[in-house]
């Protein structure tokens, strides 16, 4: 009993040393592959190349906000203005004429 349950301790911690021994190789691959000039390079690109259109879509998108906000204020000024000042002479005008 005593052998067994040594035995199955010492397959475990085998078992745990092959494993990270292999997670070590793994990061250890990954990190030359970033290493790797090429791949660092496209890397960067890449990153840049997102950056820019992350900016553009944010030029575009206020933009777009300031048109629609400048649209929908000049519209909306200019009607009630007019409107409301052209009602007022008129209604001037005929109290004028009425008395």
């Amino acid at each position: 009993m005593m052998r067994s349950k040594r035995r199955r301790r010492r397959e475990e911690e085998e078992e745990e040393e092959e494993e990270e021994e292999e997670e070590e190789e793994e990061e250890e691959e990954v990190e030359t592959f970033f290493r790797n000039p090429i791949v660092k390079n496209y890397l960067e690109r890449e990153i840049k190349k997102r950056k820019r259109k992350k900016e553009q879509l944010e030029r575009r998108k206020l933009c777009n906000q300031e048109e629609s906000l400048s649209m929908y204020d000049d519209d909306d000024d200019d009607d009630d203005d007019d409107d409301d000042d052209d009602d007022d002479d008129d209604n001037v005008d005929e109290e004028e004429e009425n008395e």
